[in-house]
């Protein structure tokens, strides 16, 4: 009989003591905490807690509150014990701290949270007018009149591009005050040229629906199996502009990236997308709604998608050096930093 009282009272013990401690963290003993984003967009709040009560489970120890609120968020009643804090949001910089809280405080924190990314305008002209490329193009005209000469283009340092012609021999060559001085032969097939619109190219059609492209510093010359090209990549992920927009290098063909319409990889894993705004197939591989040009963080690695910005004007993704950059339809380049 005795056996069966002590195992009655530590059942009720093992009820009991739970729900007092449920009563005494959670309905007399209380706070409430509130936290507020300086901006204002939608984030997440994460806090992990120990009650440390030693005749609990440890399980029954541990308390996980999630939530996910726009511009404010306020959680009550809260346990008044230690907590780690996250706070998350799609394209900013999670945020870790501690919270400690005691019986009956109402607490109201502030934070600001940082862009992953930061875009900024870059001081850099990639091409020129034609203005000097003209007034050199006559005097060298002028100083050989047995030769015909076109200009290519003016890129970003100022250097002035000019295309020579005699009889059934045409080079790509520097105009300067002194005149022309050649640099690569062009062979037979190749059409007009001009420079690409980065200025780091010269870029022209070649015979059979082809085109030709040379560094502007004539070390390297790409022949690609397509017409209409207007830039160029061809490091890791070999892509190209075209008239038709952007493609890439898949399978010994040119085809297009089915999940962006234009892209730039800033590290090993991550890679940074663009997504027309009426591009509704690629905007629903991404889970958006259709209507809004969106810039992505892509992680090749677990497949997770960010929005990181809205309603930006891409027409190129390319680098300038190592750094990253996109150019817009009005001719500005921008730098886009990304926090590793």
């Amino acid at each position: 009989m005795r056996a069966r009282l002590s195992a009655l009272l530590f059942l009720v013990l093992m009820i009991a003591i739970p729900g007092l401690v449920y009563w005494y963290f959670f309905m007399k003993n209380t706070a409430s905490v509130e936290f507020i984003i300086a901006d204002g967009v939608e984030f997440t709040v994460v806090l992990d807690g120990n009650i440390q009560n030693e005749s609990l489970p440890l399980a029954d120890n541990l308390i996980h509150i999630e939530r996910t609120c726009i511009g404010r968020c306020r959680i009550e009643p809260i346990a008044p014990i230690a907590y780690t804090l996250t706070l998350s949001s799609t394209g900013k910089t999670s945020i870790s701290d501690t919270l400690e809280i005691w019986i009956g405080e109402d607490i109201s924190r502030i934070y600001t949270l940082t862009d992953d990314i930061v875009i900024v305008p870059v001081e850099i002209t990639l091409r020129h007018d034609d203005t000097l490329g003209n007034v050199l193009l006559a005097n060298a005209q002028k100083k050989d009149t047995s030769r015909d000469y076109l200009l290519i283009g003016v890129d970003r340092d100022n250097t002035v591009y000019a295309d020579r012609r005699w009889q059934n021999t045409r080079d790509i060559g520097i105009l300067t005050l002194d005149g022309f001085a050649p640099k690569w032969k062009v062979p037979e097939g190749v059409g007009e040229l001009s420079l690409d619109i980065t200025g780091e190219y010269f870029i022209a059609s070649l015979y059979r629906d082809k085109s030709i492209l040379i560094t502007r510093d004539f070390t390297r010359v790409y022949e690609l199996p397509i017409s209409g090209v207007l830039s160029y990549i061809p490091w890791r992920e070999e892509k190209i502009l075209t008239n038709s927009g952007v493609l890439l290098w898949i399978r010994s063909a040119y085809g297009e990236n089915p999940r962006f319409s234009d892209w730039i990889d800033v590290s090993d894993t991550m890679r940074i997308g663009y997504i027309d705004g009426d591009d509704t197939t690629r905007l629903a591989l991404s889970g958006q709604t259709p209507g809004t040009p969106l810039l992505l963080i892509y992680n090749r690695e677990t497949h997770n998608t960010s929005v990181l910005r809205k309603w930006l004007d891409i027409v190129w993704m390319f680098s300038i050096g190592d750094v990253p950059v996109f150019l817009d339809s009005a001719g500005k380049v921008w730098e886009i930093q990304y926090k590793k």
